[in-house]
């Protein structure tokens, strides 16, 4: 905090991170039942940069992998894999 803000009524009372220790389990009492999650590693076991000399080779290349590569492409995968999309999932109560 600057101390210019800290010398303002505002400042004086914005907390900091650590200020309420006392509550800091409440997301507790919010997750109490839920099921277990577990993350798995999904990182690639090895990467590899190839540089192509011309257009052409890219597309060779391409047809090697049997991967669409574009001049903007940044990554693949091989083999190819499905990349899956959780943003729009959730967990419901089947009681409710």
């Amino acid at each position: 905090m600057s101390k210019k803000f800290q010398d303002t009524e505002e400042g004086k009372k914005q907390k900091t991170l650590f200020d309420d220790m006392d509550n800091f389990d409440w997301w507790k009492k919010e997750w109490k039942d839920m099921p277990e999650f577990i993350m798995k590693d999904l990182s690639s076991e090895h990467s590899v940069i190839v540089h192509f000399e011309s257009t052409e080779d890219r597309d060779k290349f391409s047809e090697l992998v049997g991967q669409n590569i574009y001049s903007t492409t940044k990554s693949i995968w091989y083999p190819k894999v499905k990349i899956e999309r959780f943003m729009n999932k959730r967990y419901i109560d089947e009681e409710e």
